[in-house]
């Protein structure tokens, strides 16, 4: 766990602008969300809070196989050859390429939903974007410098939404 924290030399360029806006994507969700309930921008109805939970608790799924599964599962995108990297085909990995991802895209709205905020959904909504550039961008540094994740890629045709993307 402590490895999985620990910032690394050989980190992708694109790692330090994609975290830092998502550091900035969930700072402005708590603010968005706190001045919504502040002013009163917005009224979800207390009924949401249950649909809400329901996909915060869906979204920690595919999250915690994920961890549970991919031993070099990182908070960056690095090909960790010291460590023996190699493709990781089982559980999740099977379904969709990018399962901690897939478990954001259920997740984020749902914090939404819990704290009430219809205009929390626009700071949600840049960070579901942030996401799924970054799938991207992982994809193309993996195929250049992890072997046989293209032929990975074949296999697993979907980055985060079984059947659809």
């Amino acid at each position: 766990m402590r490895r999985r924290l620990e910032w690394e030399p050989d980190v992708k360029r694109f790692e330090r602008f994609v975290l830092a806006v998502a550091a900035v994507g969930f700072l402005s969700f708590f603010a968005v969300a706190g001045l919504d309930a502040r002013y009163g921008w917005s009224q979800l109805s207390a009924a949401w809070i249950w649909p809400g939970i329901a996909l915060e608790l869906l979204g920690f799924v595919p999250i915690y196989l994920a961890i549970s599964e991919n031993p070099f599962l990182e908070r960056e995108v690095r090909v960790q050859t010291e460590l023996g990297h190699h493709i990781i085909t089982t559980g999740p990995y099977r379904v969709v390429r990018h399962p901690m991802y897939s478990g954001l895209m259920l997740l984020l709205p749902g914090c939404a939903l819990v704290v009430g905020s219809a205009w929390g959904f626009a700071p949600i909504t840049m960070l579901m974007a942030t996401f799924i550039v970054r799938t991207v961008l992982e994809d193309g540094a993996l195929r250049r410098e992890l072997p046989g994740y293209e032929e990975y890629c074949t296999r697993t045709r979907y980055r985060l939404v079984p059947s659809v993307w």
